[in-house]
């Protein structure tokens, strides 16, 4: 029996890591500016764990990576990424961002392995109006309600500056999706990866067992 039950756990550690490298590795929502303060968050999700870069294609033709490694460690086991740059240099007239990750397919003690890439189009931020006036849109209390979220985003016809997220995107955080559905889709369907986003967390962003994160 002892034998059966080893047999048992390979065949199932094997299973599950086919399963894993069947999934197909891409985005599982696309790149939004975050505002940040001084800085701009590039927020996207991807289908699998992995890597996260930004690139900055600068008026010159020279290109700038960043990374969301904190005192030079990466954090490679996550399906949300978020890489802060600087906002003046997103705001330079010319200037462009694209995201892109790698899947992470080993985790061994003498460090990651990474497999397919997925890498966003080149995108350019609006710039500022200077007038003025300027308009936003804001949305919340999706709980659920993702679909409709996305209907109210379509029907909006008139231009506007920024988009306002103002909490309550699901009813508790306990998993990738209660993030990726409710905000970081409609979020990147709102903006375009081209005007920022301001994010206002609400009461229900402390509910749920990933709430911390």
């Amino acid at each position: 029996h002892a034998v059966d039950m080893r047999h048992l756990v390979v065949v199932c550690c094997l299973a599950f890591w086919t399963f894993a490298q069947e999934v197909p590795f891409g985005f599982s929502s696309q790149p939004v500016l975050f505002d940040t303060g001084d800085t701009y968050t590039v927020v996207w999700s991807t289908t699998d764990i992995g890597s996260a870069k930004v690139e900055v294609r600068c008026p010159d033709g020279g290109v700038l990576r960043f990374s969301d490694a904190v005192d030079g460690l990466g954090d490679f086991q996550t399906r949300i990424h978020g890489v802060r740059v600087p906002k003046e240099l997103l705001e330079t007239a010319g200037t462009s961002y694209r995201a892109s990750s790698r899947r992470t397919v080993d985790t061994s003690r003498y460090g990651y392995k990474f497999g397919e890439e997925v890498i966003s189009t080149f995108t350019a931020l609006r710039p500022k109006k200077t007038g003025a006036e300027i308009s936003f849109l804001a949305f919340s209390d999706v709980q659920g309600g993702e679909k409709y979220v996305q209907q109210v985003i379509a029907a909006v016809t008139e231009p506007y500056d920024f988009v306002v997220a103002l909490g309550d995107y699901s009813n508790w955080y306990n998993c990738y999706e209660d993030y990726i559905n409710p905000l970081l889709i409609p979020a990147y369907q709102a903006t375009k990866g081209e005007i920022p986003l301001v994010y206002v967390g609400g009461n229900h962003e402390i509910k749920g067992s990933w709430a911390k994160q």
